[in-house]
């Protein structure tokens, strides 16, 4: 084996090493955490299905946990982009409802 194939393997299981650490970090999430601002409001497992009436100050968001994703169903304000954002699955992905200061994350 000469010295540029070892340079090559060596670099190839590097490149296999970082891209499990990343596979690894952005799989399925545990939980679902519902913030109003920066206070958290509630943490409920992805695997339980279940449908939930957020009251806030402005409105309501009901959000949505099936099938291991979380969605927003429902809301009461005007510009109902939260409604609209897909579901999400993946730890870090979030859904924002910005009239009611309202978000969902993954955790």
């Amino acid at each position: 084996m000469k010295r540029a194939d070892g340079i090559i393997i060596a670099v190839t299981l590097l490149a296999a090493a970082l891209f499990l650490a990343v596979a690894w970090g952005r799989g399925n999430g545990r939980t679902v955490a519902l913030y109003d601002g920066e206070t958290e409001i509630g943490r409920y497992p992805l695997t339980v299905e279940r449908t939930i009436r957020v009251e806030l100050e402005d409105g309501y968001n009901i959000v949505v946990i099936s099938d291991g994703t979380v969605s927003v169903s429902e809301a009461d304000c005007a510009n109902q982009i939260c409604v609209h954002t897909p579901a999400i699955d993946q730890t870090g992905e979030t859904i924002v409802c910005l009239p009611h200061k309202f978000y969902v994350v993954i955790k």
